[in-house]
């Protein structure tokens, strides 16, 4: 039961080892040697035992491996990729989502939760129901492509049938949905269905307080990406704030309203102040103020807006400030601006004062164009005041004008001189 002692501790045991001569036998008790159960080992493999007892080499569990007997050192072939096979019953053409790039790459969108529900129905009701799950989907390529998917359907005609103010209402929910993504590529996504919709506020049957019922709550949102991180989103969103202060449905008061609105977060970084006040002042140069332009914004509450924006600590934001203030001025004069800068340090009332004086020097025009005054002594052409004579202008005088000519030294002696 015990273990069997290894070769040399065995040969020790029994007395023999290095220089101690043969072992001596065991002493069995008087009688022969136990036999050996033939049971007790398992028997040799049959090509152990044609080989006479020596050592083969097992193959490993399963057989002989798939790539030789006698390669059994080498690494397996390599794992080949699955190849995506498509559903035989695709059929780009019929999906949903048809002509949007890369439509095969795209999942299923989820069902509607009971969250979105209410606000999904009349985007369901006029795009469908599955591009209003892609729409509130979770996946942001899903979005991207219902976006996209909308847009392709307006440019094909697809909703020409629909009433102009139903298509309207609807465009403006969809972009109210789309406009707060984070994603950058659905925003950017979102302009073209911005110029759709701008387009769209001169259609023959809306009136404006019916525009500015359903543009309400999406310009309150895109009003927030002003000031983005991302220059083409704020660049997006300052080009559709322009687009709709120029139509006349919905009005640069309107558009300027929503701007003019401190933002949702009370701590944002310093270009989202100056976002809206260059967007401001831009308005103001484009379509003035009232009440001396009926379309203008509210002087008012622009000019209050920049000054307490002056306050800001941050330099472009308080040189923005200045820049519209300015604007207003070109428009209504120091008399109605002045009450605004009573407050104002010395220091601070410099900074204005040297804008309106900047803004008064190019309406002024440029400066007019030098005189003419006299001639030279020696006849030469006219010439402006505070500047040289040209030379090779004149006449007697040549290119010294009223200077007299220098006169030639006499010759050098003992020079070598001519």
């Amino acid at each position: 039961g015990s273990p069997a002692l290894p070769a040399h501790q065995a040969a020790a045991a029994c007395g023999g080892g290095p220089g101690l001569g043969p072992p001596a036998a065991f002493d069995f008790g008087g009688g022969p040697p136990p036999a050996r159960d033939s049971a007790a080992s398992p028997p040799l493999p049959a090509a152990a035992a044609a080989a006479g007892g020596a050592r083969v080499a097992h193959s490993p569990v399963g057989g002989v491996p798939p790539w030789g007997p006698s390669s059994a050192a080498m690494p397996p072939p390599p794992e080949q990729p699955l190849e995506r096979e498509q559903s035989s019953n695709f059929d780009p053409n019929s999906h949903p989502l048809a002509g949007v790039p890369n439509l095969e790459d795209l999942s299923q969108p989820e069902p509607l939760g009971a969250a979105v529900e209410k606000e999904a129905q009349p985007i369901e009701a006029l795009f469908g129901e599955y591009i209003a799950r892609c729409l509130f989907s979770k996946t942001w390529n899903l979005r991207d492509a219902a976006l996209q998917k909308i847009m392709l359907n307006l440019n094909a005609g697809a909703y020409d049938g629909t009433s102009p103010g139903q298509l309207f209402e609807g465009l403006a929910l969809v972009l109210k949905r789309a406009i707060p993504d984070k994603n950058v590529q659905v925003f950017l996504s979102c302009g073209p269905l911005l110029q759709a919709l701008m387009h769209r506020c001169s259609a023959r049957g809306l009136r404006r307080p019916e525009v500015h019922q359903s543009l309400e709550p999406m310009m309150a949102v895109l009003a927030d990406r002003l000031g983005d991180a991302n220059t083409r989103v704020d660049k997006t969103a300052r080009d559709a704030h322009m687009d709709f202060a120029r139509c006349p449905t919905v009005g640069a008061g309107f558009t300027a309203s929503h701007v003019l609105r401190p933002p949702k977060k009370k701590t944002v970084p310093p270009r989202v102040y100056s976002s809206r006040l260059q967007l401001l002042a831009s308005l103001v140069g484009e379509v003035g103020v009232q009440p001396d332009h009926a379309e203008g914004l509210a002087l008012q509450p622009t000019v209050q807006i920049a000054m307490e924006w002056f306050n800001n600590s941050n330099a472009d934001v308080r040189e923005s400030a200045v820049r519209l203030v300015g604007a207003c001025y070109a428009h209504v004069g120091l008399d109605r601006i002045e009450p605004y800068l009573s407050k104002l340090r010395a220091v601070q009332r410099e900074v204005f004062d040297a804008e309106f004086e900047r803004i008064s020097g190019e309406d002024a025009g440029p400066p007019p164009e030098p005189t003419p005054v006299a001639k030279g002594r020696g006849g030469g052409g006219g010439v402006y005041r505070d500047q040289t004579v040209l030379p090779g202008e004149g006449g007697g005088g040549g290119m010294w004008g009223d200077m007299p000519a220098p006169q030639v030294p006499p010759p050098r002696h003992g020079g070598g001189g001519a």
